[in-house]
């Protein structure tokens, strides 16, 4: 593990990506072959799993130190303590075809049940690999880790899911 504060946000970066693909062969649910971790806003054209780095940040990721209007004395000082991340799986969806006589044809019920079945696999397996790895202290940092929120994700072709969580550093 690295020492300087980047390199360890880094470090937890690619831990948590290797948390979730260990997961995913724990349950035997196939991933989309690419798969990366990355820092900042992720781009996609394709099924793809990512862990992104968003940010890192000081006390206001642990609940802040001092109330609003306080002054800041001397005494006080901000260290970087946590990162949020954000772990993507996008997967193909069913689509609307065209049809030969150029009408629309939505995509069958079934089909988009057993997509959106799959989505909500794909969170409840990336939810448990974290905690899976955090109860194992794999990240090496106690009882610090928190998931945020599961939002869907996706567009006409591709769609699923991004958790995010934050991680402490100290």
């Amino acid at each position: 593990m690295a020492t300087d504060i980047y390199s360890r946000a880094w470090d937890l970066t690619e831990l948590v990506l290797g948390a979730v693909q260990a997961e995913f062969a724990l349950a035997e649910v196939a991933l989309p072959a690419r798969q990366f971790a990355t820092s900042g806003i992720v781009i996609y054209d394709t099924e793809q799993l990512s862990v992104s780095l968003l940010s890192m940040g000081g006390a206001d990721l642990d609940g802040g130190q001092g109330t609003a209007g306080e002054e800041a004395g001397p005494q006080r000082c901000v260290s970087w303590r946590g990162i949020e991340l954000e772990v993507m799986l996008l997967r193909c969806a069913p689509t609307v075809d065209v049809m030969v006589s150029g009408e629309l044809r939505a995509p069958d019920a079934d089909e988009q049940a057993a997509s959106g079945q799959l989505i909500a696999k794909d969170a409840s397996i990336i939810t448990s690999g974290l905690l899976r790895a955090h109860q194992a202290d794999t990240f090496g940092m106690g009882p610090t880790m928190s998931l945020q929120r599961w939002d869907a994700v996706g567009d006409a072709d591709l769609t699923g899911g991004a958790m995010r969580l934050r991680l402490g550093l100290i």
